[in-house]
C-alpha cells in the first residue's frame, strides 16, 4: 500500500499486490487491483486473464468468461488464454465447452503440457456414470503431459487416479512410485499410496507410508486415520484407536474418526465409549 501511495501509477505494483490478495483468499481485493491496472493499461493481457481467474475464484463466472473472451481477442494464438478459459468453462458445469477450448490450446501448440493436462482432469469429471475400465482419454493425455514434463508430479498422481478408476491397481501403484521418487517429502502421495496398498491388503507397507507420511507432518490427520483403518483391517484395535484419538485431537471434525473409533469400541466391547462415538 506503501509504494502504490509513492508511486499510483506503476501497474506492477498493483499487479503483486493482486497476487498476494489471491494467495490470502480475497478475489474481491484483486479484483479491485487488476482493475487498477486496466484502466493503466486496457490490453495488459496478464491482468485480464487474472482478474477473470479471481472472478472465477469467487465464482462469478459471467465476468471472468467476459475477461478471458477479451484475453483471447487480445491475444488470439496464445494457448495459456485458452486453457485458463476452458478451466473456468468447467468449473462453471460446462464440461463440453471446456473440451472444446483445450482443444483449440492443442491446435495452436500440440506440445502445450497444460492443456493436456487439465484435459485429461476435465475427461476425469466427465466420466461416464456406468464406466468401469480405465478411460484411455484421460491416460493418452497424461501420457503426453508426462512425455513433456517428465516431472510432473500431479500428472502422475492424476494418471494413478484415473488407473484406480479403472481397477488397474498395478500402473496406479507404478503412478504413486514415480511421485514419490520426483517428490519425497510430499506427505499427500505417502497416504494416498498407503491407501492404494490397504486397498490391495499390503498391510505393512500401507502402514510403512502412513508412517513415513507422519514422519513428515505429525499432524497429519488423514494419515492417522487411514493409519488407524490398517490396524482396523489387522484386528489391532487398541493401536486404531489411539491413533483415531490423535486425529480427533488435530481435526474435532473428523468425522470417520469418530465413527471408525466407535467401531473399534465395539469390537472390544466397550458399549458406552462406543455409543459416546457413534451417537
Amino acid at each position: 500500500t506503501q509504494a502504490i501511495q509513492l508511486d499510483p501509477k506503476n501497474a506492477l505494483i498493483y499487479m503483486s499486490r493482486a497476487a498476494t490478495y489471491i494467495a490470502q483468499n480475497d478475489p474481491d481485493g484483486a479484483i479491485s487491483d487488476y482493475t487498477h491496472v486496466l484502466e493503466l493499461d486496457p490490453r495488459n493481457v496478464a491482468a485480464v486473464v487474472n482478474r477473470g481467474e479471481a472472478y472465477a475464484m469467487a465464482h462469478e463466472y459471467t465476468q471472468a468468461l467476459r475477461d478471458l473472451d477479451r484475453a483471447i481477442e487480445l491475444t488470439p494464438r496464445e494457448p495459456s488464454v485458452y486453457v485458463s478459459r476452458a478451466r473456468i468453462v468447467q468449473a462453471s458445469g460446462v464440461i463440453t465447452d471446456a473440451l472444446a477450448d483445450f482443444g483449440q490450446a492443442l491446435q495452436i501448440d500440440p506440445n502445450y503440457a497444460p492443456a493436456y493436462y487439465y484435459r485429461a482432469l476435465a475427461y476425469l469429471e466427465d466420466k461416464p456414470a456406468n464406466q468401469v475400465a480405465v478411460d484411455l482419454r484421460v491416460i493418452n493425455d497424461l501420457n503426453a503431459a508426462i512425455a513433456l514434463q517428465p516431472d510432473n508430479v500431479d500428472a502422475y498422481l492424476a494418471r494413478a487416479e484415473a488407473y484406480v478408476a479403472g481397477s488397474d491397481l498395478d500402473h496406479a501403484l507404478a503412478d504413486y512410485d514415480q511421485a514419490i521418487e520426483i517428490d519425497p517429502e510430499n506427505v499427500d502421495i505417502y497416504v494416498k499410496r498407503g491407501r492404494l496398498h490397504d486397498v490391495r491388503r499390503e498391510f505393512k507397507a500401507a502402514l510403512d507410508d502412513f508412517s513415513q507420511a507422519l514422519t513428515l507432518e505429525p499432524a497429519s490427520a488423514s494419515a492417522l486415520t487411514n493409519r488407524g483403518l490398517v490396524y482396523m483391517d489387522q484386528e489391532q484395535y487398541d493401536k486404531a484407536i489411539a491413533d483415531f484419538t490423535a486425529a480427533i485431537q488435530i481435526d474435532a471434525q473428523n468425522s470417520q474418526a469418530y465413527f471408525r473409533r466407535g467401531l473399534a469400541y465395539e469390537k472390544k466391547n466397550n458399549r458406552s465409549a462406543a455409543l459416546s462415538d457413534l451417537r
